[in-house]
Formats: structure tokens, C-alpha cells, sequence
């Protein structure tokens, strides 16, 4: 190049911005720029440079015939230091595809600290089971400071040697190049509190003898503290239904879905006979089947159900219980509700015979149940309600 014209170039130059052999010859060097602007800032800025003799190093975008852009890498050199007037030789370089894989990588990197720093668990990168890089997140969660695990074994995360070692054992023995392992340790913070922590890792290297992993960490005390409360509470409710004297059941669409002993007992089931089966084994007809449903309106409106019924036993005998049920979501009682049964035949059986003495009309009592209108006789314990009946009686 001579004052910004071209005296010769090679043919890999033409090819690069899409002109012909010969064609560029004596051409201003303005064609590969997208505006007088940039062929200006190109120009005294980096020709002073050359004549004092520095070999200037560029990284710029130019344009081809077609109007195309392209990336180049850019040498130059003036031919002698000081003279204007004498050429300077140009190596222009076409790495468009390199600069579009260095900019996927520098997105790449942003999003990925974007992760690092915002993600919720705990993130480092390991190499022969070694700290390389990790987030904050995981600093905070055993109480190290900014950077502080970098460059450390992993080993200072666990709460002993044994369990570090272990599970060396069972994931870098285990876990082929590409492959996960999931894990559960005991960690320890700095302070020498320990902490239940949940590991997963992929395996990235190709199989080298140094492996790399990508971890993430949850804290899971919290959540295992958890488990073990309801586990605790299951066995209860367990203990509860098994040795309740009253049956008891949870239903769901008007289908049995759990029931205890008792209420298999009381109604003559086997164990587990119940499940599944809709609750209109229990009733004597369809219609009275159908009349409880409307139990279903009372729960909605946030009201148990307190009532007394005969039912029917699986071998057709029938007998009396007092039940109260109510909804687990009054939104939608239909989608589970418990009811607890208690058998009412001592009660029933204590009462006296229907059948009064020849001159007595016998009075009867009925027992309003809320929350429906239902109504079932209660017997007095002895002689009947008219005035002097019991002592005409005698």
C-alpha cells in the first residue's frame, strides 16, 4: 500500500473481499470500509504509528464486494521507519468464523455467570477433585468468604475424611465421561455446624485420568427435618387408626380410600376389602344412598356433618350409628373427606320393645340431626310417655 492505494496484492487478499484477479490494483483502500467515517478513523491515526516504525496489530470489521461483512485480523508494517513516501505492507487474515465463536463463547460466559451469580443451590467447577471455580451462593453456604474455596480440595465441604473418600469412591469409580451421580453427605460449615447437603454431578472431561465435574449443592436439613416430622406423624395417625374404638374412613368421590380396623370390623370386612369400593355398600337402598349426598352441600358451606343412620353389614344384618364427617378442602368436599362411625347397638339394645302395653299408644321421640332433616326414634329407658300408663300397666 502507497498513501492508502493499492500497488499489488495476492490472490488470498481478492478472495477474501470477493474481487477478481487484478481488479484492486491502484484501488483506493476506502472499498473495504462501510463509510467515509470509518476509512477516515482508520487512516492518520494508525499510519503515524507505522512511520515511527511500530508494527501495528488490528482487529477490524471490512466489507466485501457483495456488501458482506467480514472479520480480519490486520498486521502492518511500514517499509522504512520515517518515510512517509515509501509503501507499508498489509496481513489481513479472515477469522469471521473465529470471531463468531469467541462472541458464542463470550455470550456463553455471560449467561453462565449470570447463573453462577443468581442460581439458588450452590455451583463449582471440580478438577481432580479439586476447587477450580464456584459461586457465591456456595461460599455462603458453608460460611467461606469471596474466593476462598478456590484452589482447595473438595474435601473441605464435608464433615469427615471418611465420607469425602466414600464418595470419591462411588462417583469418579462409578461415573464414565458424560455420565451424572447423585449423592447425599453431610457437609460442615465453618463454624463446625454440619448439614445435610444433597450433590449432583456431571462427569464433562473426555476420560482423562484428571476428571472434571460440574457439582451443584442444595441444603436439604431443612427439607429432611421435614420428612422426618410428617414420618412421625404417619406413625401416629397410624397408631391412632389401628387401636381407634371408633371406625373411621377418608373418602374421596364418595369411594373408600383408606378405612381402619374398627370400621372394617363393624361392618364385617376384611382387611384393605374396602378400598376402592363406592360408599354405597354400606346403605340398605339406592335411595337412601342418594339422600346423603346431599351431605356434600352442608361441608361446602364449612359445616361437619352430624347425623344418625342404620347401615347395612356385608352380610345383610343391619344396625345403627351416630357419624360425623367432615371435609378436608370445604371447597370441594367431594375430593376427600373423613367420617367416623360409632356403633349405636348398645344403645339400641337397651331400649324397650316397640310394642307398648294393649291400652297404651306409645309417644316416640325423635332426635333432630344436624345438619340435615333427617330423623331416627330414640326409645325411652322404661314405661311409656302417656300419664299413670305404667301404673295401669302393672
Amino acid at each position: 500500500v502507497k498513501e492508502r492505494r493499492i500497488v499489488r496484492c495476492n490472490r488470498r487478499f481478492e478472495e477474501i473481499f470477493g474481487y477478481a484477479p487484478g481488479e484492486l490494483l491502484n484501488q483506493s483502500t476506502r472499498f473495504m470500509f462501510r463509510s467515509d467515517a470509518e476509512y477516515d478513523a482508520g487512516g492518520a491515526p494508525v499510519y503515524e504509528a507505522v512511520w515511527r516504525g511500530e508494527t501495528q496489530q488490528l482487529r477490524r470489521q471490512h466489507m466485501r464486494k457483495d456488501g458482506s461483512l467480514i472479520w480480519c485480523s490486520i498486521s502492518g508494517r511500514a517499509l522504512q521507519a520515517g518515510d512517509p513516501s515509501q509503501d507499508s505492507v498489509w496481513l489481513f487474515e479472515d477469522i469471521t468464523r473465529q470471531h463468531e465463536a469467541e462472541e458464542r463463547i463470550e455470550r456463553a460466559l455471560a449467561e453462565q455467570e449470570l447463573i453462577l451469580d443468581n442460581a439458588t443451590v450452590g455451583i463449582a467447577f471440580v478438577r481432580n477433585r479439586s476447587i477450580q471455580r464456584c459461586n457465591r451462593y456456595l461460599e455462603e453456604m458453608v460460611g467461606a468468604g469471596p474466593g476462598e474455596l478456590v484452589g482447595q480440595s473438595s474435601e473441605i465441604l464435608f464433615a469427615d475424611r471418611d465420607d469425602w473418600q466414600r464418595a470419591g469412591a462411588l462417583a469418579y469409580v462409578t461415573t464414565a465421561p458424560g455420565g451424572t451421580h447423585d449423592a447425599e453427605w453431610r457437609f460442615k460449615r465453618r463454624d463446625g455446624t454440619a448439614f445435610r447437603c444433597r450433590t449432583r454431578g456431571r462427569r464433562i472431561d473426555a476420560g482423562d485420568e484428571a476428571q472434571e465435574w460440574i457439582w451443584s449443592f442444595e441444603d436439604v436439613t431443612a427439607e429432611r427435618d421435614a420428612d422426618q416430622r410428617v414420618q412421625r406423624a404417619l406413625a401416629e395417625q397410624e397408631l391412632i387408626l389401628d387401636n381407634a374404638t371408633v371406625g373411621i374412613s377418608f373418602v374421596r368421590d364418595r369411594t373408600y380410600q383408606r378405612c381402619n380396623p374398627r370400621f372394617e370390623q363393624m361392618f364385617g370386612y376384611g382387611p384393605g376389602e374396602l378400598i376402592g369400593q363406592g360408599t354405597r355398600a354400606i346403605y340398605g337402598s339406592a335411595d337412601e344412598y342418594e339422600r346423603d349426598a346431599d351431605w356434600y352441600e352442608e361441608m361446602r358451606a364449612g359445616r361437619s356433618v352430624t347425623a344418625e343412620r342404620e347401615y347395612r353389614r356385608k352380610d345383610g344384618s343391619r344396625f345403627w350409628c351416630k357419624l360425623v364427617g367432615k371435609a378436608i378442602d370445604p371447597a370441594n368436599p367431594r375430593a376427600g373427606s373423613i367420617w367416623i362411625y360409632d356403633d349405636l347397638r348398645a344403645t339400641r339394645s337397651s331400649a324397650p320393645s316397640p310394642s307398648g302395653p294393649p291400652n297404651c299408644k306409645r309417644r316416640r321421640r325423635t332426635r333432630s340431626t344436624s345438619p340435615t332433616t333427617m330423623r331416627s326414634p330414640v326409645f325411652p329407658t322404661g314405661g311409656c310417655w302417656r300419664t299413670g300408663c305404667a301404673r295401669r300397666s302393672r
